[in-house]
């Protein structure tokens, strides 16, 4: 697998895409149109972010290859600082403008009332810790799960590299236990365990990195987006979170088998979009309101091109001013802190753009 994995690029490429799909759709009313709850669409594409997150971060911790305590040290800071910077800027943003982004509705979307409790959980992204948590944006309630995961995902590394044939047979029928006992249990308090219902989505992730140098691709590359779709299409059949995690399950157990995409210009537009994926997912509800609702009395050709123009726009500049100096920052700080990795003698892995 080279440096860039073309697959991985076109994997979050469409989990950002049926996110944007699902709320556009909703806003414009158009949500009955589809054969299928049009709901499920944005959560599939949140599972397959799910999946890929965790294999471009076991890839990121390879990489890094520091020994005891400095790995996860330095793992998590160079998170934080990925993750945070542009959530919190968002929510600000969210706060002092007043544009509501939580739930939507045709033609509308609604926000909600922001206490300083409210403001304060969604900054530090502990929303799920906190009892009848409320979400500023609709679309921030899967980052304090992919936030509360990162606290495994070290541990899953080192023990998918340990006992890697163990892991393969039995991690995900004990994250889907777990996944039942934390959806069952209903603990007062802070101490709230449903996050941890989404771990069958993250554990195949680690499971198609450790397939991908043992298992040779043997597929031709156009049926990696044919797969993904008709992943996709079974879904919709019966949407639910139990099937998204089979859908997760299959998508980490057979991501290993299909050879890299090599149409220049779906590689290009798939890199693009996932490059600027974070920015596009924290920042479409204000592009849809933006462009369809403050701008509604105005041609719909006008508004098109404006919801065009910013869908653009806006990920690049989030790129460009919070996102890029943030990961160079949590870069820096987490090698004063842990010092420099030794690099492995491995062959050259997927770079993550989580």
């Amino acid at each position: 697998m080279g440096k860039d994995s073309h697959n991985l690029d076109l994997l979050r490429s469409l989990a950002v895409t049926l996110v944007l799909l699902d709320h556009t759709m909703k806003f414009l009313g158009a949500a009955g149109n589809w054969p299928f709850d049009i709901n499920w669409v944005g959560r599939l594409g949140v599972a397959f972010f799910f999946v890929h997150t965790s294999f471009v971060l076991m890839l990121s911790l390879e990489r890094t290859n520091l020994p005891g305590w400095r790995l996860p040290v330095n793992f998590y800071v160079r998170r934080l600082f990925r993750l945070y910077p542009l959530s919190g800027f968002v929510v600000l943003f969210t706060w002092l403008s007043g544009i509501p982004q939580a739930t939507i509705h045709p033609n509308v979307i609604y926000g909600v009332t922001i206490t300083p409790g409210v403001l304060l959980s969604n900054l530090t992204l502990t929303q799920n810790f906190v009892p009848q948590g409320v979400d500023i944006l609709g679309q921030l309630w899967s980052l304090p799960i992919e936030l509360d995961m990162y606290l495994l995902l070290p541990l899953l590394f080192f023990l998918a590299r340990r006992w890697p044939r163990a892991f393969l047979w039995a991690a995900w029928p004990l994250a889907v236990m777990l996944a039942l006992f934390a959806t069952q249990a209903q603990v007062p308090g802070v101490w709230r365990l449903n996050w941890l219902s989404f771990a069958p989505c993250f554990v195949p992730g680690v499971m198609a990195y450790l397939l991908h140098s043992r298992v040779a691709a043997r597929f031709a590359s156009w049926w990696w987006p044919i797969f993904l779709l008709a992943m996709a299409f079974l879904f919709m059949l019966h949407p639910g979170w139990g099937p998204a995690r089979f859908i997760a399950l299959c998508i980490g157990l057979t991501f290993p088998l299909f050879k890299e995409q090599t149409n220049r210009f779906v590689n290009f537009v798939t890199y693009t979009v996932a490059k600027y994926s974070y920015g596009i997912y924290l920042g479409h509800l204000f592009v849809i309101w933006a462009a369809f609702y403050a701008l509604r009395q105005f041609s719909p050709y006008l508004q098109g091109a404006v919801f065009v123009l910013l869908l653009f726009a806006i990920p690049w500049l989030f790129y460009v001013a919070i996102e890029q100096p943030g990961i160079s920052i949590g870069k820096h700080i987490a090698q004063k802190i842990t010092g420099n990795s030794v690099q492995p003698q491995l062959k050259p892995v997927v770079e993550s753009r989580v």
